[in-house]
């Protein structure tokens, strides 16, 4: 993998290993590459640190989902956040989306306070067999557009 990303990749990525299993199946899919995964890799360090993306794309209603992960070691430096702000930018880039969601689990802090900074809004809770209790955030296109503005005044 190393070579192919023409990075180094450190023991503990993924941070989730079925991303390896979500990049494959996107590889057969080419008219869903829009909604793809990223693999994320820090530029002076030349390493993986992550990855992150769609989970799908927009479903009926326009609304499509994000997620992220880093690893431990790249975790508090603002990074997340700036990988989550380029996935926001991105599916508002395309008329189709109206909004953003994500989950977050119950104790996932570090990922609430990023959600929140970017204008997500809780808007309920589920429970996945797999992670357990969730929370579910959303922002809408226009919600979006207010936060975008009132950050550039």
């Amino acid at each position: 993998m190393s070579s192919l990303l023409d990075a180094s990749v450190p023991d503990n990525w993924p941070v989730d290993p079925i991303i390896l299993e979500i990049l494959k199946k996107r590889l057969d899919d080419p008219a869903a590459f829009e909604w793809a995964d990223y693999i994320y890799i820090h530029r002076e360090d030349n390493e993986v640190i992550g990855d992150g993306g769609f989970k799908d794309r927009p479903d009926e209603n326009g609304c499509v989902e994000i997620g992220y992960g880093l690893i431990p070691e790249y975790r508090n430096k603002g990074l997340a956040t700036e990988a989550a702000k380029a996935l926001l930018n991105h599916a508002f880039s395309n008329a189709e989306v109206t909004a953003v969601r994500a989950e977050t689990v119950t104790t996932g802090f570090a990922s609430m306070r990023i959600l929140k900074k970017l204008g997500m809004e809780m808007c309920g809770s589920r429970h996945d067999d797999e992670d357990g209790d969730l929370y579910c955030w959303r922002i809408s296109r226009d919600q979006y557009r207010a936060n975008v503005q009132r950050r550039s005044t």
